[in-house]
């Protein structure tokens, strides 16, 4: 299988995989079939619930879905980790996809400069 590097490319992955149409994933979802496709495109991400949604739909973890990698669970999570996990929770989803917007915006931004 060919390494998918992108959000947008394992969103797709998904998608075929359940032999869905963009339409049809983004009815599922309760979006439309453009909405799928800029995020299939990397132009938009999906919001946290639908990120859920699709990865239950994948059988896969949000965080394959997220990185494209799994967590090892042998790694320990850092105490940061978890305070900023704490402190998220307490943000209500308006402000929780502000902090996932802009922190994927930022992880976008890194990856294209290498």
């Amino acid at each position: 299988m060919e390494e998918m590097k992108t959000l947008g490319e394992r969103i797709r992955y998904i998608r075929k995989l359940q032999d869905l149409t963009q339409e049809a994933l983004g009815d599922h979802l309760g979006r439309t079939s453009a909405a799928v496709g800029a995020w299939e495109a990397g132009t938009n991400d999906p919001k946290i619930p639908e990120l859920v949604k699709i990865a239950k739909l994948g059988e896969t973890s949000i965080d394959w879905l997220c990185t494209g990698s799994k967590a090892n669970e042998s790694e320990p999570i850092s105490e940061a980790a978890l305070e900023i996990a704490r402190l998220f929770d307490g943000c209500s989803q308006k402000h929780q996809m502000a902090i996932f917007t802009s922190l994927s915006s930022c992880y976008r931004d890194s990856q294209k400069k290498g």
